[in-house]
């Protein structure tokens, strides 16, 4: 099994690559800001044959969203729409999309 990661430096997909490294399976990780989700180019980093994209990569943290909604939309929006749009291109069979709890107020 091969897996794309974005996000792979951040909570949950520390845990995530943890995982695949300790059950053997082959994955390469992504993470922003060294790579750049919202560029059409990024197609070229999904390994040929992967099985899955599992999207994790996001900017949440508020004080660095505060005064960015551009930013934010383009990276969380439009960047999720490019990797979509990679994975059909590359015929990737799953694509895992997971946010966090930074979305939600107050629960």
């Amino acid at each position: 099994m091969k897996i794309f990661i974005t996000g792979s430096k951040g909570f949950i997909g520390k845990e995530l690559v943890l995982q695949c490294e300790k059950q053997g399976i082959d994955f390469l990780g992504v993470d922003l800001p060294e790579t750049d989700i919202r560029k059409k180019e990024l197609i070229d980093l999904i390994p040929e044959g992967a099985d899955a994209i599992i999207h994790l990569a996001a900017l949440s943290s508020d004080p660095y969203c505060k005064n960015r909604a551009l930013e934010c939309f383009e990276t969380n929006v439009m960047a999720t729409l490019n990797l979509m749009e990679a994975a059909a291109k590359k015929e990737v069979k799953q694509f895992i999309f997971a946010s966090s709890e930074r979305v939600y107020d107050n629960c």
